[in-house]
């Protein structure tokens, strides 16, 4: 594979080491990598660990700045993707940039299912997905209060 774009939609580990293994295979094409967060892809687990816990919780990268410049793997952070362009091949974002794609791979994780019963709890309900609802929840949790997890 010479000399072709891709383009990777996904913020999270699957998205980065699609990067990386395309990288490791030998792709030496353009890849671009599209998120709506504005970090780079970070790992999720400590979502539910570090970042609730920690004095100063810290986000931890999937992979570290210098990779994703060494690899020439570019970026677009804090994006919102308008058309994926199956038949144009053209990725348009919200604020009108495009960008042409050979191939173009899907990596967006999954995500919470609503669950309309505890959406009646309004603010005291948490989905945790995201670094920002991580940080949402910290904020919200006191000693002594007790809370409710519906999920793994």
């Amino acid at each position: 594979m010479h000399n072709k774009i891709i383009a990777i939609v996904g913020g999270g580990q699957a998205a980065a080491m699609a990067a990386v293994a395309l990288r490791q295979q030998g792709f030496d094409g353009e890849i671009h990598l599209f998120s709506n967060e504005p970090h780079q892809p970070y790992e999720r687990p400590p979502l539910s660990k570090a970042m609730l816990l920690d004095d100063a919780p810290q986000l931890q990268p999937v992979l570290n700045t210098a990779w994703w410049q060494e690899k020439n793997v570019h970026l677009h952070l804090n994006v919102t993707i308008q058309t994926l362009g199956r038949q144009t091949h053209q990725l348009v974002l919200a604020d009108g940039q495009s960008y042409p794609w050979d191939r173009l791979l899907i990596a967006t994780g999954a995500a919470a299912r609503p669950l309309p019963l505890l959406d009646k709890l309004g603010d005291r309900c948490f989905t945790l997905r995201h670094v920002d609802d991580a940080t949402r929840l910290r904020d919200a949790l006191l000693p002594g209060k007790s809370i409710v997890i519906v999920g793994a």
